[in-house]
């Protein structure tokens, strides 16, 4: 499977709320359970998410970025932040805004 620009924001997702269950994931991205299957199914085949079943409760599933891809991520993001600090603090400052629409809304509850 490829590694579309959807999938990386679901990839994201991930990041942002591991370990998460499929429900935290689908609440994150506002995502159907049949979408999230299939998104999650996806990043699993491409070798980004590790899928597990939970510890305590065996019909729940746990969500995990794949380490070396999450060490890659964050390489990544430290490498842009140290060479381009104007546009992290823009980003940043956007990132921002949106994060306080999506609570307002209720997205990331």
């Amino acid at each position: 499977a490829r590694l579309t620009p959807r999938l990386r924001i679901h990839l994201f997702a991930v990041m942002l709320c591991e370990p998460c269950s499929l429900q935290e994931f689908m609440k994150h991205t506002g995502l159907s359970a049949p979408a999230a299957s299939a998104a999650i199914e996806k990043l699993v085949r491409c070798g980004m998410v590790i899928r597990s079943q939970s510890e305590t409760d065996r019909r729940s599933v746990v969500l995990t970025m794949e380490p070396g891809i999450r060490r890659a991520v964050q390489e990544i993001d430290q490498l842009f932040r140290e060479r381009s600090p104007r546009y992290v603090a823009e980003f940043d400052r956007i990132a921002g805004l949106l994060l306080t629409e999506f609570d307002q809304k209720g997205i990331l509850q």
